[in-house]
């Protein structure tokens, strides 16, 4: 409620009190559902997100005279990160997303937990969407364990009186199952592949291409629970070309031929190049295979050949080099 005091000049005192104005939000509350169980690869990197929820949405409307809106959780902050707060599991942690819009922030405001934002327009028959999600994060070491998440709420506060008016709880339901599968690591970083000499004559036509040499890139695999797998994911990087996302892999700088590059095949598939990242669906990330608990040596065989690729082709060395990044699901 809003008071306004006043003094005549016989000094006596008189009050009127006036409604206070606020904001509605439809609906007052909201559901997000864990799954009943959710896997992980034991190679998963600090910090990654090992699930997403939907987004849910609340309509901002009415007649809002507060001054500020702001987001609370009782969950405290995971040290180390700016936007994770602790589940009550050790090596799990919850990122809360909210996309707030009003007049203020018309192409939205991604909200930091515990900020004030300050509400300075708002126009009769306004009404704004606010949207929200959560991310479960790994944070450390996880083991077998079920886990559950604190609720969020929004407030429209003032600064004054009773200072929060109106606001809308987004409700974590549910707890999950967590499972860790297999954890693994590159034996092999760095992998030699001998293409051998080849004559001219060989690559008369561009297309041409010399009999592939066969390696493999080798990871060595230890734990995981009970029927769960994990998924490594690989992206090649054209190292003299980075942004490369081709076929074919370019000749180092101290490569005297031209006229000639390299392709390198998993399976049937000629594979294409990416930048250099392990973030899920990079740019022509492919998938390794499957890595079960129990199998200690997981290899990705592969074979690499020369093809022809200008018309003009000159003799000398043709080395190229390529990184290999994983990813895993």
């Amino acid at each position: 409620m809003r008071w306004v005091f006043c003094f005549l000049v016989a000094f006596f005192m008189c009050s009127t009190m006036q409604a206070q104005a606020t904001g509605v939000f439809t609906p007052a509350n909201a559901t997000v559902q864990l799954p009943v169980s959710i896997s992980t690869p034991g190679s998963l990197a600090i910090g990654s997100v090992i699930w997403s929820s939907p987004i849910v949405v609340t309509q901002l409307s009415g007649d809002v005279d507060e001054f500020y809106f702001t987001t609370r959780s009782s969950a405290s902050k995971v040290s180390g990160f700016e936007d994770v707060f602790f589940t009550g599991v050790a090596g799990i942690g919850v990122r809360y997303k909210v996309l707030a819009t009003t007049r203020d922030y018309p192409g939205g405001v991604n909200v930091k937990i515990g900020v004030d934002y300050p509400i300075k327009q708002w126009a009769a028959g306004d009404s704004y969407e606010q949207k929200f999600s959560i991310e479960l994060v790994k944070v450390g070491s996880i083991s077998t364990t079920s886990v559950t998440v604190p609720r969020l709420s929004m407030y429209l506060c003032t600064y004054y009186g009773n200072p929060c008016m109106a606001n809308f709880t987004l409700q974590v339901d549910g707890a999950s199952s967590v499972k860790v599968g297999p954890s693994c690591k590159v034996s092999t970083p760095v992998i030699p592949v001998r293409l051998g000499k080849l004559s001219l004559s060989s690559f008369a036509n561009i297309g041409d291409v010399s009999s592939p040499s066969y390696f493999s890139i080798s990871l060595s695999c230890t734990g995981g629970d009970v029927g769960v797998s994990t998924y490594p994911y690989v992206t090649l990087t054209d190292v003299v070309s980075p942004g490369n996302i081709s076929d074919v892999l370019s000749l180092g700088t101290g490569s005297t031929a031209s006229g000639i590059g390299i392709q390198i095949f998993h399976g049937d598939d000629l594979l294409k190049f990416g930048p250099d990242s392990s973030a899920p669906d990079n740019v022509n990330q492919w998938k390794a295979g499957e890595i079960k608990r129990g199998e200690a040596l997981f290899q990705t065989p592969l074979r690499a050949r020369y093809v022809r690729t200008g018309k003009s082709l000159q003799p000398g060395t043709a080395n190229g080099q390529a990184t290999f990044t994983f990813s895993w699901r």
